[in-house]
């Protein structure tokens, strides 16, 4: 009746468990070395990342202990007695500090030697996961497949960073500590800094595994991210060195501001932040003038938190959508908005200006909806028949649109009020992506394979 646990950090011990009793067996002779006296709860014990300690717990129908111990010597370091039963339990590298997530929506920070608690991070949502850095001074926490956030026991009211939106997220730390990997495999993968949630490069690892197969591992050296890709394959991506030259410079901060967008030409900002606004600033702006237009609560744009932002190919116009699925046109030249504004059944999953900013195009499942951007008017809604994942619009109003099944459908306009549907091409695999050149010469498809 033994559990195997593992084999330590040194690689000398093979760790098993019975219910009462950890025992150590020397695997050069096949010999139980030592025996630690953990108590109730030993099959559940957990090796930490260094290898070199144990943490038991034990449950009671009042309280959660949990124990430290120190493989070596076999002694118990520390020990924590907390209220019920946790949620979630997540360890530093030694298994010093140990988060615990309560069913409050809240997560603490305690030492194990000392018994002391070091903080308490009061979550957005409650977590489906939660994870320690080796370190023990940065936690991050899954919300389900709803987003993800990253805190600092030295800042716990404020997160370095979050992520709202629907997905299969996934968080990992690399061996030191000192980076984390957040992201989804569809979207891809983003690599941060754990110190203060910045950016160190580019999206890694998108449309990736399907959702139960994810695979996220960094090198001993932090330089190498490992991800699962399409058909079970193994991806292996470098990653960028930090260096003070190659550094960004935040200047808004992910908690507060919720979307951007960059003008083309990279002139202008466009800021999304909860409270339903929309700012438009210089994009040499300083930290301090993002500030003051985030404050400004002179112009509302929508009731909900912006989640999205979309801006024309000329740079003219931006569509923005909130949290509530209402959209809205602005102006780039002067960030007003048109003196309308759409409620959409549902969040798009495309959203497309025409090429003379005549026309927007929504794509929302199998249903395509196109407004006419001067009186906000809905010149079509046509149900497709089948789900499509992306669009390109054409001159005269023509769209271009990429089926479930590999069909390219053609949408165009007949004669005023009058749109017709009709197949261009059939191909073998669910169409994903669509392009078209600028002159309109080339259509570019990219299926599932």
């Amino acid at each position: 009746n033994e559990t195997l646990i593992g084999v330590d950090g040194t690689g000398r011990y093979l760790v098993t468990a019975t219910l009462d009793n950890i025992h150590l067996w020397d695997i050069a002779s096949g010999k139980r070395a030592a025996t630690l006296a953990s108590g109730p709860g030993s099959d559940r014990a957990t090796l930490t990342d260094d290898g070199r300690h144990l943490v038991v717990q034990s449950r009671s129908d009042v309280e959660t202990g949990i124990a430290w111990w120190r493989i070596d010597s076999g002694e118990k370091i520390g020990e924590l007695a907390i209220a019920g039963v946790p949620a979630l339990v997540a360890y530093d590298a030694m298994g010093r500090r140990v988060a615990v997530a309560d069913y409050d929506r809240a997560a603490r920070l305690w030492d194990l030697e000392t018994g002391e608690l070091i903080g308490q991070f009061d979550l957005p949502n409650q977590p489906s996961d939660l994870r320690l850095n080796a370190t023990g001074d940065t936690l991050a926490a899954v919300y389900g497949r709803s987003g993800v956030s990253l805190w600092s026991v030295n800042a716990p009211d404020r997160p370095l960073l979050e992520h709202f939106d629907s997905g299969d997220w996934r968080v990992r730390f690399s061996p030191s500590g000192a980076r984390v990997v957040v992201g989804r495999p569809d979207s891809g993968f983003d690599v941060h800094a754990t110190s203060n949630g910045r950016s160190l490069g580019p999206t890694v690892g998108a449309v990736g595994a399907v959702a139960g197969s994810v695979l996220l591992g960094f090198n001993s050296t932090e330089d190498v991210l490992a991800t699962r890709g399409p058909a079970g394959a193994l991806r292996f991506w470098q990653l960028p060195v930090a260096s003070s030259s190659a550094a960004m410079n935040p200047i808004l901060s992910a908690a507060t501001d919720a979307v951007a967008a960059a003008i083309p030409g990279g002139e202008a900002l466009l800021l999304g932040d909860r409270d339903g606004h929309v700012h438009h600033l210089p994009a040499d702006s300083i930290a301090e003038a993002l500030t003051a237009a985030r404050d400004d609560v002179s112009f509302l744009g929508h009731n909900a938190p912006v989640r999205s932002l979309h801006v024309s190919s000329d740079g003219a116009l931006v569509a923005s959508i909130a949290a509530d699925s209402s959209l809205r046109i602005w102006s780039a030249d002067d960030g007003l908005p048109m003196p309308y504004t759409l409620d959409l059944p549902a969040a798009p999953g495309r959203l497309a200006f025409s090429p003379d900013n005549r026309l927007l195009g929504i794509l929302t499942g199998s249903r395509l909806s196109v407004i006419d951007l001067e009186s906000g008017e809905v010149d079509a809604d046509i149900e497709l028949g089948e789900p499509h994942a992306d669009f390109a619009f054409g001159a005269n109003g023509t769209l271009y649109l990429g089926s479930g099944s590999g069909a390219l459908n053609v949408v165009s306009l007949e004669s005023p009020g009058a749109w017709t549907v009709r197949r261009l091409w059939q191909g073998e695999a669910p169409i994903r992506l669509l392009e078209l050149s600028p002159r309109e010469r080339f259509l570019v498809i990219v299926d599932s394979k």
